[in-house]
């Protein structure tokens, strides 16, 4: 499912993008320690669109980003280090952006956080599901913008307080 999920979030943003912009690499952060050797130990009680964060060493966030300087924002399916206050990259002095995959904002403390780094440009975009839309297991039609417009909801700077007003539990 991990996969499969994976290459779904890949090929809609490569489609999304268009010519606008481009993929310049697909990284894969290190697990922790003891996420390699017991992940369901890390990951009991949580409920969570995306594991894999809990599971990342933020260290090897910041190396994957280190080692892709000239991808000027991350497009992350994973999510955010779930001990994101120990990434480098998401401090206030690092240039990075990020765009995020319905992601888990635990490691943010609350809803006025997220949209702050909204609004600062360290949160470009990230997409939540609609609420009300179809359930995953339901065929998608043929026109995947309509079918995104369907299922998910873009927020970025231009939508986030309304977001935030309309539905405050969505982050």
């Amino acid at each position: 499912a991990i996969a499969e999920m994976e290459q779904a979030g890949l090929a809609g943003i490569r489609e999304g993008l268009g010519t606008q912009l481009t993929v310049g690499a697909v990284a894969f952060p290190e697990l922790k320690a003891e996420a390699r050797q017991n992940p369901a130990a890390l990951l009991t009680g949580i409920e969570t669109t995306t594991p894999v964060s809990f599971l990342v060493a933020p260290e090897s966030f910041d190396k994957v980003i280190q080692q892709h300087a000239d991808c000027p924002v991350v497009v992350s399916l994973i999510g955010l280090p779930g001990e994101l206050a120990a990434c480098e990259a998401w401090k206030a002095t690092s240039p990075v952006k990020f765009a995020l995959l319905l992601p888990d904002f635990r490691s943010i403390t609350d809803s006025a956080t997220v949209a702050r780094a909204v609004k600062s440009g360290k949160l470009v975009a990230f997409v939540l599901p609609k609420p009300g839309a179809p359930d995953n297991n339901v065929p998608a039609g043929g026109d995947w913008k309509a079918e995104f417009e369907r299922r998910f909801i873009l927020v970025n700077a231009s939508n986030v307080e309304q977001v935030l007003q309309e539905s405050k539990n969505l982050f």
